[in-house]
């Protein structure tokens, strides 16, 4: 009603009225043709766009959702680009108010800026003008109602783009930027009117299919997988293919939250992801099921453990073997297994972190897990130092997940300040493939502590592809050699020829070595031949309690 009524007050005006009332308006007026070139803007269209020329250009220059893609409907929240003198991009978001036929296969819109603050605003990314996270995940949660009430279904989709890192790192931000708002419109236009699309993160995207089966989610992927397949991006006079990789999941009424719904979406697509590019994986496998009833397990478990005090620290010495070097000492991370309690007085078993890590990145937990370490280990250190016994070296191991939340810094710096140790007594340990996915956050977290006197392992260096590309780009102390190299080394000339490249670029940047899993004296000789400064395992040390 509101762009007929506007059509008829228009209509009313004589041909010099209208265009003045137009030219008055704050609110950005175009005349376009069926192909969405701008014939005619008002003044207000002209400052939304920094002055750029406007007439004769295509409207999808400069706002993302075409415009005959699908019938647009009063309140349809689109994203507009412009640059400014400088050829810096910035964003807005706009509301449609107003579309209606000119004639002659010609349309009017009016376009409003969305205040700053606005409910659409908290509810939609602005780079790409979809939903965003927060959204689409209170949408999910009415879909896993919806489903267990109405005996439903709907598909749901978990598209991450395949090393984006790669495309920032090539073309810039701004270049990242576009890829992402043309990615964003490839995908919409795959889509039903009724489907759900939204930006989860950097370089995720999230869909849910109303309706929609496990096989038709697959055969949506099929497609989706092809159009990427099928697009030439071009950005500055280069053209370049994206890749992505896509986990499929089912909403039915046995989906338990939305949470655990996302989770299982998410994990199969960080396996379709470790296939390679254009992989989709599809959770609801016989053995996804398995697993997510093994996960449900371990995350009511690990909940427990936390409120409870279930976990326990153990150390393992990184011993010294060149001159001037002190003893490090790593910290292991144990859960103690009450299942039998009431059924044995015996001390409780210890369960290794490789049979719950899994679940607890999968279910969101390794943040709190990270921050119960940390919190014990700087209370260990102000508990020695009060006593007067002098204080070890000890480094923690960090998921990726922590290594993600922004606020992770400001805490470790905070128990640092509260337990009154030198940051120089805590270590830490990441995985090159945790601080690639977190490359930004990993980098900021990892100066503010080196700036305190903290240090910085990079484990298991030389399992991913990506290790001497980004090693530059890290500012970390040591390199920790990846087991697999080290323990066959004796018996096989070429992981003893990769043992040794990787110390004569650790020694080309001024960076320590660590060779773990050194099990007998003869390997530790051969790596103290080799040049590594630090050597690690059951048989330099076995893992004792932090006590």
């Amino acid at each position: 009603m509101a762009a007929e009524a506007m059509s008829s007050a228009i209509s009313l005006l004589s041909a010099v009225d209208a265009e003045q009332f137009l030219q008055r308006m704050s609110d950005a007026y175009f005349l376009v043709d069926s192909c969405r070139v701008i014939q005619h803007a008002n003044p207000a269209a002209y400052n939304l766009f920094s002055g750029q020329p406007l007439v004769g250009r295509c409207l999808d220059e400069f706002i993302h959702r075409d415009l005959d893609h699908k019938p647009p409907a009063m309140g349809d929240v689109l994203v507009c680009h412009s640059a400014d003198d400088g050829g810096d991009e910035a964003s807005a978001l706009l509301q449609l108010t107003h579309f209606w036929s000119a004639g002659n296969h010609s349309y009017h819109c009016l376009l409003t800026p969305l205040a700053t603050g606005c409910q659409d605003l908290a509810r939609h990314d602005l780079l790409t003008g979809q939903l965003n996270r927060q959204a689409f995940e209170m949408i999910l949660g009415n879909a896993v109602q919806d489903a267990y009430d109405q005996q439903s279904c709907f598909g749901l989709l978990y598209l991450d783009l395949y090393q984006f890192k790669l495309i920032n790192d090539s073309y810039g931000h701004a270049g990242g930027d576009r890829v992402l708002r043309r990615v964003a419109a490839l995908i919409d236009g795959c889509l039903r009117g009724q489907d759900v699309l939204a930006r989860l993160g950097s370089d995720e995207f999230g869909l849910l299919l109303p309706g929609i089966s496990l096989a038709g989610a697959r055969r949506l992927s099929d497609s989706l997988i092809e159009t990427f397949q099928n697009t030439q991006f071009h950005w500055r006079n280069t053209d370049f293919q994206v890749s992505a990789c896509i986990g499929v999941a089912q909403i039915d009424a046995r989906t338990e939250s939305a949470a655990e719904a996302l989770a299982r979406a998410s994990g199969a697509c960080e396996s379709a992801q470790a296939i390679g590019r254009n992989r989709i994986v599809l959770a609801d496998s016989d053995v996804d099921a398995a697993r997510r009833m093994t996960d449900v397990h371990w995350v009511k478990r690990l909940n427990d453990a936390l409120r409870n005090d279930h976990f326990c620290l153990y150390q393992q010495k990184l011993q010294a073997v060149r001159p001037g070097l002190c003893d490090h000492h790593e910290v292991l991370l144990r859960l103690r297994d009450y299942s039998l309690s009431e059924e044995t007085t015996e001390t409780p078993a210890l369960i290794l972190p490789e049979a719950f890590i899994p679940a607890a990145e999968r279910y969101g937990l390794m943040d709190d897990i990270d921050r119960w370490v940390v919190t014990r280990v700087l209370d260990y250190l102000q508990q020695r130092q009060r006593q007067g016994l002098p204080l070890p070296v000890l480094s923690v191991n960090l998921s990726g997940a922590t290594l993600g939340d922004g606020a992770f810094t400001e805490f470790v710096v905070d128990r640092i300040e509260q337990a009154g140790i030198e940051a120089a007594y805590l270590h830490f340990e990441i995985t090159e493939t945790a601080a690639i996915r977190h490359l930004d956050s990993a980098i900021g977290f990892m100066r503010t502590l080196r700036a305190r006197g903290s240090c910085f392992f990079l484990d298991d260096f030389g399992s991913g592809l990506s290790s001497f590309g980004y090693l530059k780009e890290l500012p970390v102390d040591f390199l920790k050699i990846d087991g697999s190299f080290v323990r066959g080394m004796l018996e096989d000339r070429q992981q003893r020829a990769m043992v040794s490249s990787f110390v004569q670029l650790a020694q080309s940047l001024d960076l320590k070595t660590v060779a773990e899993y050194v099990e007998s004296a003869d390997l530790r000789q051969a790596l103290v031949e080799l040049g590594v400064d630090y050597v690690q395992g059951d048989g330099i040390a076995r893992a004792m309690p932090l006590t």
